[in-house]
């Protein structure tokens, strides 16, 4: 098992992935809450509440989960590649027991999830303070809310990454893969909140339950004021991370069924 798990981070730590999301997590977090903080919350459309409140933080900190793509399909790559470079026949024939393959791709998957959270968080953190200070306004929250409220987005990173190798295990297309990531994300989940009948779905999705550990979403707020719908009730934090971890378990047991159900060619 340990074999597999070092061959997976090699292969990980060789492809331009592994500096880009890290890259990415940076520049994310600095100009998630640092950027906004400087162009000004009140210039926004909707207006946001500006960091001297806060729902300004939180709803700062909330606009992280626009983010989750990347480790969702820095998680697919782990499986799509095997496919689409046909790696995987000498993979499997290094590793005939394919559940351990499988089992050191999630554990890869959640060291780089996890790494891209704690960069993001970092990253959020630095930016909320620094931005307040260019800005010239002086924070609600202190440094210790702020960060724990971005350590909670970080590793609900981490889980994304899990459910990125289920979908990437199902689909083995990284294109069809990028496709589905920004439809359903930016897309279709944005609907359901604004959909009458079915935005009480929306806190049991994986958007929902991110957004919940957040402990408030902007954009979701926004979205149904401009719908004109309904504001939707958010689950408490700690079952937002309960509903996470589960698409999480899921997607790996998605994962570990079709690797071993799928012919090799």
């Amino acid at each position: 098992m340990r074999k597999a798990i070092s061959a997976e981070f090699l292969r990980a730590a060789s492809t331009r992935a592994w500096g880009l999301h890290v890259l990415a997590g940076l520049a994310v977090g600095l100009f998630l809450t640092g950027g906004l903080i400087v162009m000004g919350p009140d210039n926004m459309n909707p207006p946001m509440p500006g960091p001297d409140t806060v729902e300004g933080v939180r709803g700062l900190l909330g606009i992280l989960v626009l983010s989750a793509p990347i480790p969702l399909l820095l998680g697919t790559q782990l499986m799509t590649r095997e496919f689409e470079h046909r790696t995987s026949v000498p993979t499997f024939l290094a590793e005939p027991r394919r559940h351990r393959v499988v089992m050191a791709k999630l554990v890869v998957g959640v060291a780089l999830g996890a790494s891209y959270g704690l960069v993001l968080a970092g990253a959020a953190t630095v930016g909320v303070f620094a931005g307040c200070a260019v800005a010239g306004f002086d924070p609600a929250l202190g440094w210790r809310p702020v960060s724990l409220a971005a350590l909670r987005m970080g590793g609900a990173m981490a889980m994304y990454t899990l459910v990125g190798v289920g979908i990437g295990s199902l689909i083995p297309r990284a294109k069809v893969c990028i496709g589905i990531a920004v439809l359903w994300f930016y897309l279709l989940e944005s609907m359901l909140t604004a959909a009458p009948g079915v935005q009480n779905l929306y806190p049991w999705l994986p958007g929902g339950a991110a957004s919940a550990i957040a402990g408030q979403s902007f954009v979701l707020d926004a979205i149904s004021r401009t719908a004109g719908s309904g504001a939707v009730v958010l689950l408490p934090v700690w079952a937002g991370g309960l509903v996470l971890v589960g698409y999480a378990a899921l997607a790996a047991s998605s994962a570990m069924v079709t690797t071993l159900r799928r012919g090799i060619t």
